[in-house]
């Protein structure tokens, strides 16, 4: 991410932690240590955007954990997709 050119766009306070959640969500299952060091340099440039952000609504905290864990759920469903789609199985499951 340091060699790429960045750059900044508006965004809802909203897409911003979601965005947040996400490379959490990736720092944790991620199995490669490159991959887990360029999101850990997203999330840090991200968390520090809404740190200085006025992003900080009581709804926007209070439902952060919520989503959370509706993207926890979305990544194993994710999981489960990608093993089938390995698989060529196609079956009622995957659907």
């Amino acid at each position: 991410m340091q060699d790429e050119q960045q750059w900044l766009i508006p965004v809802a306070a909203g897409e911003l932690i979601d965005k947040i959640t996400i490379l959490e969500i990736k720092l944790v299952n991620l199995r490669s240590k490159e991959a887990r060091a360029n999101v850990a340099l997203e999330l840090n440039a991200l968390q520090q955007v809404l740190k200085t952000s006025k992003a900080t609504h009581p709804d926007l905290i209070k439902h952060t954990t919520d989503l959370v864990a509706i993207n926890r759920q979305l990544w194993d469903v994710e999981d489960q997709l990608r093993l089938l789609e390995k698989d060529n199985d196609f079956s009622d499951q995957f659907i």
